[in-house]
């Protein structure tokens, strides 16, 4: 497949928190009015990469994701999408089992005619899915997204993905074409200078990058 449009955007979104048992219960619906214990984004605050490509264990909830528009060999248009989750449960870091790092991983291909669809599950602080900066490397269990193969090489500029499920699958390898983009302020989103709402609760901001 010829990739004839790619986003890649990487985003750090604090979100609230009702009592600890109503936000495990209601799992990312349970993030309510308040962030207590956790990081804010705040306008002014750099990003400085490739540390930034990584996890920010102290924000609540951020995740990595990719969509690419694809184009088959036949003609065919593909939609691909592939999205890694980090959800804190507490604002604390603990070790193995004990880490209160939850994982979600949610592939997607679409044509004209039909939606396809998978997702997964994973404790963090065991190895089954995380994040690691540079050399870039996002994954949950045999889904991974690969940047740079090297410190000191653009992190970003050839990534390759991976994702199977029970009735699709792709490995795409993508090249960018230009530098880093930060989304705009209409999108809702936050540069270096600004902080602007992510949702309805003021406190649901959120900071990505572009490419």
């Amino acid at each position: 497949m010829s990739v004839r449009s790619i986003a890649i955007a990487f985003a750090v979104m604090t979100m609230a928190s009702l009592s600890g048992s109503q936000a495990v219960s209601q799992g990312f619906g349970g993030l309510g009015s308040a962030a207590e214990g956790f990081s804010v984004p705040q306008p002014g605050l750099a990003f400085r990469f490739p540390d930034d490509h990584g996890a920010h264990p102290d924000f609540r909830i951020e995740w990595w994701y990719l969509t690419a528009n694809l184009e088959g060999p036949d003609g065919t248009e593909y939609g691909a999408q592939w999205t890694l989750f980090r959800s804190a449960l507490a604002p604390r870091e603990a070790k193995g089992w004990s880490s209160p790092q939850i994982w979600m991983g949610h592939a997607a291909v679409t044509t004209s005619q039909d939606h396809f669809v998978a997702e997964r599950i994973s404790r963090g602080g065991v190895g089954q899915a995380g994040v690691v900066a540079e050399p870039f490397s996002a994954w949950i269990d045999d889904w991974q997204m690969k940047g740079g193969a090297a410190p000191g090489v653009d992190q970003l500029a050839e990534l390759t993905l991976h994702a199977t499920a029970n009735d699709f699958g792709y490995e795409l390898r993508l090249s960018a074409t230009g530098p880093l983009v930060p989304h705009g302020r209409a999108l809702a989103f936050i540069d270096s200078k600004t902080a602007s709402r992510n949702g309805r609760r003021p406190v649901c901001l959120s900071r990505s990058k572009q490419a």
